[in-house]
């Protein structure tokens, strides 16, 4: 399952709400799509700021949302939390966003008391809890906010904050997807192709991946790819599932960049292309999947789509070996090229690799 991302749930949510003030109801409205309303922002200034963070001028979008904040616009303190949040225009300050969006939540503000909640749920300047986390998701969720309804089954589904309950996680997956969202039909068709909370349904669960791939969603797009090319709840078709897997990988998911890779080395969908599998393998491996690491320890090894390194291949080899997979085939193949030199300097690159993915932990990346 996917948790939206905090920053862009928050844009999209901004938006939405400062548009419905000013007049415009959108229920699927994105940050992407958002189109601005009529009214003169000068008799508006949650609409001004709305279009001015819109634009990214985040010190205009700051001077009108202190305006409309002082008007006591609920919308308003969503957007100054978002500001402080993000250190948009101003220095981040996760208290002074706290005290934002709780203004928000007191005037009855869904998208502020969602924000709370991702606050609480992921430690934000504040101490992580759970258990307060789930229950402003519940308040949100209850006043009309699909992220928070999402989010809410997120919780649920794995007992996070309270009781575990996939039922009714399934059925907030199922308020989100009914409500066309892109998350609550990923997250749904997740539930039928497992079969908890829904029954094991592969063509039910490939109906709502394709309808969130349809919306631009990487991870139903992944899955939906792979249902296509197994020929899974769907008619099998390996160039529409090329189609679909080029939008996972482009968009960073490793298991689509492997896949991907597989694919143009394979010739499945595509035109067989080992320079194409050996890049999307090395996108795949630098992204931290065993698999691409191995497949492109193996492309080196013999010179496929890249020039024959036989330190590379030794490199990627140990890397991939670190993370679990394990290709004795390969290590005989290559233990005659295993010089002194080769192993020291594969030694040397495996070590910078791990120093880096430590560095890479270490500020949680």
């Amino acid at each position: 399952m996917i948790r939206p991302l905090f920053k862009t749930v928050l844009a999209a949510s901004l938006l939405l709400a400062a548009n419905a003030a000013a007049g415009v109801a959108r229920a699927d409205v994105q940050a992407s799509d958002v189109t601005p309303p009529t009214a003169s922002p000068a008799s508006n200034p949650m609409q001004a700021a709305a279009l001015a963070y819109e634009k990214r001028d985040f010190a205009t979008a700051l001077t009108n949302a202190r305006a409309a904040a002082a008007k006591g616009q609920p919308n308003a303190y969503m957007l100054l939390g978002t500001l402080y949040m993000n250190g948009d225009g101003v220095k981040a300050d996760p208290a002074q966003a706290r005290s934002w969006f709780e203004k928000g939540m007191a005037k009855g503000d869904p998208n502020s008391t969602y924000a709370l909640g991702q606050i609480y749920e992921k430690g934000m300047g504040v101490k992580a809890d759970l258990t307060k986390a789930r229950g402003l998701f519940t308040r949100a969720a209850g006043k009309g906010s699909l992220p928070a309804t999402i989010e809410l089954g997120l919780m649920e589904a794995a007992g996070a904050g309270g009781a575990k309950d996939i039922d009714a996680a399934a059925g907030h997956f199922q308020k989100a997807a009914d409500a066309g969202n892109a998350d609550g039909q990923y997250n749904l068709g997740i539930l039928y192709m497992t079969g908890e909370g829904r029954p094991n349904d592969p063509a039910q669960a490939a109906t709502l991946f394709k309808a969130a791939s349809d919306q631009g969603h990487p991870g139903a797009s992944y899955n939906y790819a792979m249902m296509l090319l197994e020929g899974q709840g769907v008619q099998k078709n390996t160039s529409e599932a090329a189609n679909r897997m080029q939008h996972a990988a482009n968009a960073g998911i490793p298991a689509a960049q492997t896949a991907l890779g597989t694919m143009y080395f394979a010739g499945k969908g595509v035109a067989q292309d080992d320079t194409n599998a050996a890049a999307w393998f090395q996108q795949g491996a630098m992204n931290g999947d065993p698999v691409a690491q191995d497949r492109l320890a193996r492309l080196y090894a013999f010179g496929k789509g890249v020039k024959k390194d036989f330190i590379a291949a030794r490199t990627w080899l140990t890397i991939a070996q670190q993370g679990g997979m394990k290709d004795p085939d390969l290590e005989t193949i290559l233990k005659p090229d295993m010089t002194p030199d080769v192993l020291e300097k594969a030694d040397a690159a495996v070590k910078k690799w791990n120093e880096a993915a430590a560095e890479r932990a270490a500020h949680g990346q």
